[in-house]
């Protein structure tokens, strides 16, 4: 009977393992062939992000997770709103800059938002593998700093400065 038993665990053991590697391929798979989230799929990794626990305030991490998960209104994203047809990824300019308005372009390169919240370490000589490094920190005095800049000083900015532009016109 103990016999018997141990065959049935290891079965549930198998069986729950596999429904597991079921569901994280089914995930990698459409997070990979979606056209959205471009970013998110270079740092992205199922399961639990540390940081959700280290920020207090919850419009602070609700800001960042909008971000981090491409959930925002930045032109990568909003420009694949557009009614007729979408904007092609190219032409998803920062109306400030005039350059692709990514993630990476917002947090670390547009000279309107980078304020001290950024440490300069992040800031000069930017390229992917450090944003990468950036976003998926676990250091929590990074981590509030991220989430105090996109909630308080960058989106806030952002926002009244593309206001002030199209009442402008």
């Amino acid at each position: 009977m103990n016999q018997g038993l141990d065959c049935a665990n290891a079965f549930l053991k198998v069986y729950s393992q596999r429904a597991k590697d079921n569901v994280m391929q089914t995930w990698q798979t459409e997070l990979y062939d979606s056209t959205r989230a471009s970013t998110y799929v270079l740092f992205s990794e199922f399961g639990f992000k540390k940081y959700l626990d280290m920020i207090l305030i919850s419009k602070y991490m609700y800001a960042l997770t909008r971000l981090k998960t491409s959930n925002h209104r930045l032109a990568i994203e909003s420009g694949r709103w557009t009614k007729s047809h979408s904007t092609p990824r190219s032409d998803r300019k920062s109306q400030l800059c005039n350059t692709l308005e990514d993630e990476f372009h917002f947090m670390l390169k547009c000279p309107l938002y980078r304020v001290i919240y950024i440490r300069k370490y992040w800031r000069k000589r930017t390229h992917m593998h450090k944003f990468i490094e950036f976003f998926k920190s676990e250091n929590s005095i990074v981590v509030k700093n991220v989430a105090t800049y996109v909630y308080k000083k960058s989106m806030e900015k952002r926002n009244n400065v593309l206001y002030m532009i199209a009442n402008y016109d």
